[in-house]
């Protein structure tokens, strides 16, 4: 049995003596934590034990010689038109057209204050 379809009748088992008020709803609850909790950590378990490759963790990981990423590109300010050629991230989507320069980027910080 696959694990969602055994998640589904353990699921079942549980809510069934809910309705049967066998157990309280804070049983149930404490139950449903419970097999999150395992669940999670039968997850880490596996992921210790596996020989494939971690992959990167974040943001973080992608700095090289202490130095951030950038990405090189030609954007344009959506505040004052002014040209964008590197990001500390890739825009995706509608967000390039939402761009700031560092400059009036600076300003609607300083204007928040």
């Amino acid at each position: 049995m696959a694990y969602m379809q055994e998640l589904d009748a353990w699921l079942d088992g549980l809510f069934t003596e809910l309705a049967d008020q066998n157990i309280s709803f804070a049983e149930t609850k404490k139950a449903i934590r419970e097999k999150v909790l395992e669940s999670y950590r039968n997850g880490q378990k596996a992921e210790e034990e596996s020989p494939a490759p971690k992959p990167a963790k974040g943001r973080g990981e992608k700095k090289q010689a202490g130095k951030p990423q950038r990405f090189a590109g030609n954007w344009q300010c959506a505040k004052c038109g002014g040209a964008i050629t590197s990001l500390p991230f890739e825009p995706k989507g509608d967000s390039a057209n939402r761009l700031q320069c560092l400059e009036c980027y600076k300003a609607r910080l300083d204007s928040e204050e």
